[in-house]
């Protein structure tokens, strides 16, 4: 996988400058903007690997994931849907196909837990649901996770992932979804998330 953008912006907390910006901010614009692009133009293999890779060593923000998947011009929204019976529609996010930019994915669920240390959401799990059966990602999975202390189980037509010192808890795969579970102990306070 090449990309020619640096994922810095995940990790960084935007200071908040009276009247102002972030100079840090303007310097990670074009890193967000090429990240951007590519999550929504690249196969979802590689889509699965970076957000792998983003995260397997570090707790970043989820927001960018989300906000750049909703389409770009915001007049071609559909608002009309619900939300499934086991979302919080206050804390959770559930972005069908009608919103995505992409449109080889059915929806994309973004959970979030109740941290008590902070009164503030906390990513729980990602849910990325393709449309239509997609290959065996597991190679691919692999691969992203290469470093880390993985135990790979094969349970009916699920494979499960399970990390050991890493922000991601779990990956389970299927041949329609991609589900990532995150640890809590590696849970980052991003002020604005």
């Amino acid at each position: 996988m090449k990309i020619d953008f640096e994922l810095e912006f995940l990790y960084y907390q935007e200071r908040a400058i009276l009247d102002g910006t972030d100079p840090k901010m303007k310097e990670l614009e074009p890193h967000i903007e090429k990240f951007a692009h590519y999550i929504t133009t690249v196969p979802i293999k590689e889509l699965l690997k970076l957000m792998i890779i983003a995260y397997k060593d570090r707790f970043g923000q989820s927001n960018y994931w989300a906000d750049y998947q909703i389409k770009r011009n915001r007049l071609d929204y559909d608002y009309n849907f619900e939300y499934p019976e086991d979302l919080d529609e206050d804390k959770d996010l559930y972005m069908p196909t009608k919103v995505l930019e992409r449109t080889d994915l059915q929806y994309i669920i973004v959970r979030k837990k109740l941290a008590t240390k902070y009164l503030n959401p906390f990513l729980d799990t990602f849910e990325i649901a393709y449309k239509g059966l997609q290959p065996d990602f597991s190679s691919t999975v692999q691969e992203a996770l290469s470093g880390k202390a993985v135990t790979k189980t094969v349970n009916g037509d699920h494979t499960i992932f399970d990390l050991q010192e890493s922000p991601i808890a779990r990956i389970t795969l299927s041949n329609d979804k991609f589900i990532m579970k995150i640890n809590p102990d590696y849970w980052k306070f991003y002020g604005g998330e």
